[in-house]
């Protein structure tokens, strides 16, 4: 059939408007998504600049952690370590879960009668919270408490923050509170503390547990020996397995040990090289 004037005028009119709507889809299509081929979709999170609270570390709540109050009271204490004879100049970087504070009220109460006692002459501005995470037996990261002498305060932050990152095997980190202040108790359990007020056995002076100066690692495997003529006590009582210092077995600490070097280094001296008694689970720092 023959085309018509009219129907080829048509055909170039419906050329012309289809033409003119692509430009005008695109456009429309580009207003209504607000961006441009390279912009990430509203809504989408861009995977490549994504990070997470702890690089590399799996964090696990303890069960031996007393509180998780948020690191709000951090006392001076953390320069006070740093700018004394005893500190290191080891970076901190999580100070999110390695630092030192003011006692908190909550930890304060649960102290009192038990590490500390109402004859305590130790003020409590002397005392320092402690805080860190630590690899347990099993190898899970727990928190820890500790509560020391302000004076190491720093010093301790410091050690448990390397002690942490070499994966340093600790059963236990829990107050000397949650034994009800006794050290037998939490010996036996294996448990690494602090602070707990008493006197030199057989003696009116305050020990450096007593001052918050000392600190007992893993006690049951490396217990306490004192010689004497009337034969040797073990404390813990059970851990007689672990007086022999020559035998190889986990958890001992020797000149060797990560722990033994990184206390001597912040200026502690080791109970493993007393004379009479062995004390190996014992780190004390002597103002003197």
């Amino acid at each position: 059939m023959q085309e018509t004037p009219m129907n080829k005028m048509t055909k170039i009119l419906l050329g012309i408007l289809g033409v003119s709507l692509v430009p005008l889809a695109m456009l429309g299509a580009m207003l209504y998504f607000g961006r441009t081929a390279d912009e990430p979709a509203s809504g989408t999170i861009d995977l490549g600049s994504a990070t997470t609270g702890y690089a590399g570390t799996e964090y696990a709540e303890s069960d031996y952690a007393a509180t998780t109050e948020t690191n709000e009271n951090v006392s001076d204490t953390e320069s006070d370590g740093a700018d004394s004879d005893t500190g290191s100049n080891a970076a901190i970087i999580d100070n999110v879960n390695f630092y030192a504070s003011d006692i908190p009220d909550k930890i304060w109460k649960n102290m009192q009668g038990k590490s500390y006692p109402k004859d305590c002459t130790v003020e409590k501005k002397d005392l320092s919270y402690v805080h860190v995470l630590y690899v347990d037996f099993g190898g899970r990261t727990c928190e820890g408490e500790l509560i020391v002498n302000k004076i190491i305060s720093q010093d301790i932050v410091e050690i448990f923050w390397e002690l942490y990152q070499a994966q340093y095997p600790i059963e236990k980190i829990a107050l000397i509170d949650e034994y009800d202040g006794d050290d037998e108790l939490s010996m036996d359990d294996n448990n690494t503390s602090a602070f707990n007020y008493r006197m030199i056995e057989g003696t009116d002076i305050v020990s450096q547990h007593g001052k918050g100066l000392a600190i007992d690692i893993n006690p049951f495997y490396n217990p306490q020996v004192k010689t004497a003529e009337d034969g040797v006590t073990v404390m813990p009582e059970d851990a007689v397995a672990y007086v022999d210092r020559t035998q190889d077995f986990q958890y001992k600490i020797d000149h060797d040990d990560l722990c033994y070097k990184l206390f001597t280094e912040h200026g502690f001296t080791w109970g493993g090289d007393w004379n009479t008694t062995k004390d190996y689970q014992h780190f004390e720092y002597d103002l003197e």
